[in-house]
């Protein structure tokens, strides 16, 4: 039976989820959470194979509750389950240590088999990220600015387009007020940008916000 914990800020995703998951004969959702600041513990309370996060939650974004858990329990397989776009994010959701990116349009089969292969320590991505890696060949699939930022620099990234300010991104990350800059710093750079104003306009050219 895999356990499967559900992070969702609207309820009725969640509703929809846990019964489709809980109808399955494999599966069993051991809980819900709707706060991204409470991931964490939900997972030590619950103890779950599968996490299905999405990415978009209050009080701490999915990327850094995804870092988080991946670093207190890497037992835990992270399943993403987002409405961004897959050719923006799952690159980088999927190199931050999840096991697959989910997008909600997609059919619930496909979600099925992402939680299914998670728990057999596999992985999962959309065949439209397949077969961009496929089209660049094995040197560098990276073709827009933003996806050569590491994925600690993603996360900041993300916190900059939602409209955090140094300090906010700092106090998410749990970082200093330096580092946190030196990370919007090297984010500028792989632009080719000069202020959070150009970066927010960026990631709205590229319909991420």
């Amino acid at each position: 039976m895999i356990r499967v914990l559900l992070a969702d800020d609207h309820a009725i995703v969640r509703t929809g989820l846990a019964r489709l998951l809980d109808d399955q004969s494999d599966m069993r959702v051991v809980g819900q959470i709707d706060d991204g600041a409470e991931v964490v513990a939900a997972v030590e309370r619950h103890h779950p194979d599968v996490l299905v996060l999405d990415l978009s939650l209050p009080n701490r974004t999915g990327l850094t509750v995804l870092h988080d858990v991946r670093s207190a329990h890497p037992e835990v397989r992270v399943v993403v389950l987002s409405m961004y776009p897959e050719d923006a994010f799952a690159l980088h959701v999927l190199d931050a240590g999840a096991s697959a990116y989910v997008n909600k349009a997609r059919d619930s089969d496909e979600l099925l088999t992402a939680i299914r292969r998670a728990h057999r320590g596999l992985t999962w991505e959309p065949e439209t990220l397949t077969e961009r890696r496929i089209e660049a060949g094995p040197h560098d699939h990276r073709e827009l600015p933003h996806h050569a930022l590491s994925a600690r620099e993603y996360q900041v990234f993300m916190l900059v387009i939602e409209g955090h300010k140094v300090q906010d991104v700092a106090v998410e990350l749990g970082c200093s007020a330096s580092t946190a800059a030196n990370h919007v710093a090297n984010i500028k750079t792989k632009l080719g940008v000069t202020t959070l104003t150009e970066i927010v306009r960026y990631a709205s050219r590229l319909g991420l916000v």
